[in-house]
């Protein structure tokens, strides 16, 4: 389980990693990455986006992602 502090480090690896790719990428662009380096699950991986997404850091459409389309959906930094 991650300490608050590496989870606030995954969370700016997200944001650095959309400001690299000229703000936005795939889901699944990030995801294996961060999944490969530290192990995470898809769960936890949706849980940081949330986060993000609630602190109007980043967007992205919430349809996809609850219907299970996540390599189908953009994220965007806002």
């Amino acid at each position: 389980m991650p300490t608050g502090r590496q989870r606030i480090e995954r969370m700016d690896e997200i944001i650095e990693y959309l400001k690299k790719h000229k703000g936005s990428a795939a889901f699944k662009e990030l995801y294996a990455p961060l999944a490969a380096k530290y192990g995470l699950t898809k769960a936890t991986f949706r849980d940081y986006l949330d986060t993000l997404k609630t602190l109007g850091k980043i967007d992205y459409d919430n349809m996809l992602l609850v219907v299970g389309h996540e390599d189908e959906f953009t994220i965007r930094l806002k």
